[in-house]
């Protein structure tokens, strides 16, 4: 678990500092207009789409240590998100998503949009 959540970590971190350098890049782009700064993005685009991808596998390995190495933890402090009460809408989650499913979405096209 600690190996895997090491490499998790180090992942997430990568994962946020990332789009904030790829954004930096791209705002010097358009503020000088040298192609450098673009290419440059771009590339860090790529390495972020993998960094992406193996987070995701890492974080679903993570889940499933969570729930075989301390069941007693998931059970108090994750809660199933298929059967919450909805304080605010006086039923379940389950209802709203159907009631939000009903009324098209949202898009341009909905009528939620108007």
């Amino acid at each position: 678990m600690a190996t895997s959540l090491a490499f998790h970590l180090t992942f997430a971190v990568f994962g946020f500092g990332l789009p904030v350098m790829m954004l930096i890049a791209e705002g010097l782009h358009l503020r000088t207009g040298d192609p450098a700064w673009l290419a440059l993005a771009r590339r860090w685009s790529k390495a972020f789409a993998i960094l992406f991808a193996v987070g995701a596998v890492s974080d679903t390995i993570i889940a499933f240590e969570l729930g075989s190495l301390w069941p007693g933890f998931t059970k108090v402090y994750v809660q199933p998100s298929r059967r919450r009460e909805c304080p605010d809408c006086g039923g379940s989650v389950e209802k709203e998503r159907n009631r939000f499913d009903a009324a098209g979405g949202v898009g341009w096209g909905s009528k939620l949009a108007g």
